[in-house]
């Protein structure tokens, strides 16, 4: 018997990363969650910082294949920017840009050639923008 597809969904513990992990087990996939925190939806958890290379490097070797990955990691400042800090505006770049550039990084050996899809979402505050600046 042939095995299920693998979903990574980073962000896993998120409303969407929920509903992603669920929506795939529902079309027949296995998921497996990296994040912060264990998913109870996903199949299998991995925790990990997206902040940290290390991390991911060390989860991606714990996977055999995947079929998919699914990026809806993210964080956000509730500041106006005259407000924000370096320390704050480095981590939502950490979260938001750097952390989905290290797991393609990290996924793209794994992925399946040809067929593998990568999928990574954004708020919709990243086209709207955020009021109150």
């Amino acid at each position: 018997m042939a095995q299920r597809p693998l979903m990574v969904v980073v962000g896993g513990t998120t409303r969407v990363g929920v509903a992603t992990l669920l929506g795939a087990q529902a079309a027949g996939y296995r998921t497996c969650s990296l994040d912060l925190h264990e998913a109870a939806a996903a199949d299998f958890s991995l925790i990990v910082d997206v902040r940290d290379e290390r991390a991911i490097e060390v989860a991606f070797k714990q996977i055999d294949a995947l079929d998919s990955l699914v990026y809806v990691a993210e964080t956000m400042i509730f500041a106006r920017v005259k407000e924000t800090t370096w320390e704050q505006w480095n981590d939502v770049m950490s979260v938001n840009v750097r952390g989905p550039m290290l797991c393609l990084k990290h996924a793209a050996a794994k992925l399946k050639p040809e067929q593998g899809s990568v999928i990574m979402l954004s708020s919709v505050s990243a086209h709207l923008g955020a009021d109150g600046l």
